[in-house]
């Protein structure tokens, strides 16, 4: 079985925000290098909700791990 640990921090989340930034640290992760974009989780963090996110990974075999403060 593989397992992929992604750690993510913000002082706060949006709705499927958390599900949309794996998705895309998946999908760059699975790209050649001549084609990976260094900067594409800023992008993707600081877009508003009317700018277009990646489709979201299913909340299945997700696991919430903790919240610190």
């Amino acid at each position: 079985m593989r397992c992929i640990a992604i750690d993510i921090a913000a002082e706060g989340f949006r709705r499927r925000m958390v599900r949309s930034l794996v998705a895309a640290a998946v999908r760059e992760s699975l790209r050649p290098d001549a084609e990976y974009d260094p900067l594409v989780m800023l992008k993707l963090a600081a877009a508003n909700e009317k700018q277009i996110v990646p489709v979201a990974v299913p909340a299945e075999g997700l696991c919430f791990a903790g919240v610190g403060y």
